[in-house]
């Protein structure tokens, strides 16, 4: 009886292990939807922020197709990355990125802005995330690189 068990679970976990291995995971696009909601990262530029300092202005576009209205800054986790590091965000809610905490109301759209610190002109990787916990990746765009790599 031990011996058939013990049988019948390791052919349930070799059909397990068999299942998942089947099906690749999707690549990553400069958008991600997340309950209703929806940013996809355009075009970015080299700017000077306001205290002088040499920054990654991203471009996006908030799309609410949920049943509320709803703020772009509280639906995603938008982060930057260049050489391993994680970019400090600039964003200034009461300047060019006050879009961020404007109110969209369901079925509109905003365009909206994310500022990053850039401490030099190297390739930089912007991901949008959840806004849970686990802040799992969803969207993903490449700047400052070859064209063929920018949204």
């Amino acid at each position: 009886m031990k011996r058939t068990l013990a049988l019948l679970a390791a052919l349930l976990l070799g059909l397990t292990l068999t299942g998942c291995g089947g099906a690749d995971t999707p690549a990553l696009t400069n958008a991600g939807s997340f309950e209703g909601f929806t940013l996809v990262l355009g075009n970015a530029e080299v700017v000077t922020s306001a205290d002088g300092q040499q920054a990654l202005r991203v471009h996006a576009t908030y799309t609410n197709e949920s049943g509320e209205a709803a703020y772009a800054l509280s639906c995603f986790v938008v982060r930057a990355f260049q050489n391993g590091q994680e970019l400090a965000s600039l964003s200034d809610i009461n300047g060019d990125e006050a879009a961020l905490i404007q109110e969209a109301k369901p079925g509109t759209s905003l365009n909206v802005a994310y500022l990053f610190a850039l401490p030099d002109l190297s390739p930089v990787e912007v991901t949008i995330g959840e806004p849970t916990a686990e802040e799992a990746v969803i969207g993903r765009a490449s700047y400052l690189a070859s064209e063929e790599s920018q949204p």
